[in-house]
């Protein structure tokens, strides 16, 4: 009896929890979305043409935030990025 009563609030609380982390997934995919759509709305609009990938971005955010970085200068200064690019290569290259 002790048993069936402690599953039932192990599985009551499981439910529970596991509500709150959709909506907290759900919350965060959508921040960041809209987030992504301010930065840099090229990325926003192509992921969101692939079927609403944008709101499976926040995934994958931290990861991708250097080469967000690196196009944003190749679109913004096409010079400085190339001499970036040349001494990053150099530093490979070692």
């Amino acid at each position: 009896m002790f048993a069936d009563r402690m599953i039932a609030k192990m599985l009551i609380g499981f439910s529970f929890s596991t509500l709150l982390s959709i909506g907290a997934f759900q919350s965060r995919a959508i921040y960041t979305s809209r987030k992504l759509s301010q930065r840099d709305p090229e990325l926003y609009n192509c992921l969101r043409g692939l079927g609403d990938l944008d709101l499976l971005y926040f995934l994958m955010e931290k990861r991708l935030q250097p080469f967000e970085t690196v196009f944003l200068l190749w679109r913004q200064n096409r010079p400085l990025f190339d001499e970036v690019s040349r001494f990053f290569l150099q530093k490979v290259r070692r």
